[in-house]
């Protein structure tokens, strides 16, 4: 289902820490284009990073769910302490990755077990009511589908193709009609554009993934207490997890509203450093150093509605990565030496970055 990356190291010394990036589940495959820039901001703080890599399901996977998804993740945790040593590695998590990490940190708090330093969230709301007033998403988690939903075959699956129509038709005037008017209409081609090119580069979903996805946002069980369960075992309150959490929105995103994104923060409780990026879903977590036209808002104080926050906040120019970096850096150990090849005799390395997953094509 999933394998666990091993970055090259890009120092002689690293601290003694760890971060494991997990991407969406229904996220794109295309890691080394989208993490580039920020694998080698993470390695340039002296960190050793870990990319999680999910497969692109295939017929065979259709009975991949939620709870698969999950065991994935804590399999891929375990391996990551084991090879690096690090008992609690910073954790980083993508838009709808994100809800199975943070159950996964409350399940690791109700078992008493300390085996996360501290949490990151790129784009990702928490309180799934708000991705509901989502135009266009929200038809997706809809609860009067259902009735829809419990007609599929069991076997049925969602397309890399009918997901990419399903986010493009978040923004159909730019991400549809434009290309129809100019490429079809008109006869002019495309201009280059590096995001859409990674967005071209679609996953599939499972059907049974789709299905615990509906449910789960239809209970909305992060923002309950006692009410979200892993593996039979009721998850700690998310605002009592025993370590601190970064939450990054992004100012125009069309798919997760940051609004949505700061709730997310404030349900994480006090410990939750909120940063909100100026660009979009994509650009916000790929902005690299040195664009004259990134920004960033920072404010310490989590309890005022988003728009009072958004008022009160502080703008800073340039990449939001280089407050983060710094923010991971303090949290973490000393310097120590970098290892001299991946892997362990445990977790022998199977290849080099980015994995075989992203090879595999799956419409």
């Amino acid at each position: 289902m999933a394998r666990s990356v091993d970055d090259e190291h890009l120092s002689l010394e690293i601290r003694n820490c760890t971060a494991e990036a997990l991407k969406s589940s229904v996220a794109r495959r295309k890691v080394t284009e989208t993490w580039g820039g920020s694998r080698r901001k993470l390695s340039l703080a002296h960190a050793a990073l870990f990319s999680m890599v999910f497969r692109n399901p295939r017929p065979e996977h259709d009975d991949w769910g939620m709870e698969a998804y999950v065991e994935a993740i804590d399999v891929a945790f375990r391996a990551v302490q084991e090879i690096s040593g690090v008992e609690d590695p910073h954790t980083i998590a993508v838009c709808g990755a994100a809800p199975i990490v943070v159950s996964l940190a409350g399940y690791y708090a109700a078992l008493g077990e300390c085996n996360i330093g501290s949490m990151t969230l790129f784009v990702a709301p928490l309180d799934t009511f708000g991705m509901t007033e989502t135009p266009g998403l929200g038809a997706f988690v809809d609860p009067k589908l259902n009735d829809v939903v419990k007609r599929w075959p069991a076997n049925d699956r969602i397309s890399a193709d009918e997901l990419a129509l399903l986010f493009a038709m978040l923004r159909p005037n730019d991400l549809i009609w434009n290309y129809w008017v100019n490429n079809y209409l008109l006869g002019r081609q495309p201009a280059a554009f590096d995001v859409l090119y990674w967005n071209a580069d679609g996953t599939g979903m499972t059907a049974q993934f789709s299905r615990d996805f509906r449910k789960f946002a239809a209970e909305n069980p992060l923002t309950r207490s006692g009410v979200m369960t892993v593996k039979g075992t009721p998850i700690t309150e998310i605002s009592k997890l025993d370590f601190d959490s970064y939450v990054i929105g992004a100012a125009s995103d069309h798919i997760c509203p940051w609004p949505t994104v700061y709730r997310s923060a404030q349900m994480l409780g006090e410990r939750c450093q909120f940063v909100l990026g100026g660009s979009g879903h994509i650009q916000t977590i790929v902005c690299p150093p040195g664009s004259s036209k990134a920004s960033y808002y920072t404010n310490p104080d989590n309890s005022r509605s988003s728009e009072e926050w958004l008022r009160t906040a502080t703008k800073s120019e340039g990449t939001w990565w280089d407050h983060f970096s710094a923010w991971c850096g303090k949290r973490s150990g000393s310097m120590v030496s970098a290892p001299s090849s991946p892997g362990s005799p445990r977790h022998p390395s199977l290849g080099k970055a980015p994995g075989t997953y992203v090879f595999e094509k799956v419409r």
